[in-house]
């Protein structure tokens, strides 16, 4: 699993890959000190300075929305939560009201294949068409007679 976190104010960004897919979630807290403080991985990174961090560790056997979407977790402050999902992918919103800890945040998930197939064919595409002429702008010449 990668994670890279980025947190440029009150929110904090989470772009992860974990078991074939990719995930973004992004987390409002009520302050950029409190956003920043919920980052392990931005505390211990060398690029502590510009809010960014990365980190790689094993992952875990838990399915991905189990994992994005805390699904074993005992989450007392959860107030709603609303998730959909369909064929890998996953979109959902949670609320957290823990005094001191509120925040909602927004999940999106894609598996690899959504983005590998697209790419795929586009890159096919640009092989196998013919490339247009192109047509070369003739550029204007002074002429010195003309000039006066």
């Amino acid at each position: 699993m990668e994670l890279i976190h980025i947190c440029p104010g009150r929110a904090l960004y989470i772009i992860g890959s974990r078991n074939g897919g990719l995930c973004l979630m992004r987390s409002v807290y009520q302050t950029h000190e409190v956003a920043i403080s919920k980052s392990i991985t931005i505390f211990n990174s060398s690029l502590k300075r510009i809010g960014v961090g990365c980190s790689s560790e094993k992952s875990s056997n838990e399915t991905n929305m189990k994992y994005w979407t805390k699904g074993d977790w005992a989450v007392p402050d959860t107030v709603s939560q609303s998730y959909w999902t369909f064929g890998g992918f996953v979109f959902g919103t949670e609320s957290h009201t823990t005094i001191s800890d509120e925040h909602d945040e927004l999940i999106a998930m894609a598996p690899y294949w959504s983005i590998l197939v697209p790419l795929t064919l586009i890159s096919l595409w640009l092989l196998l068409s013919k490339p247009r002429n192109s047509s070369p702008k003739k550029i204007a010449e002074r002429n010195p007679e003309k000039m006066v």
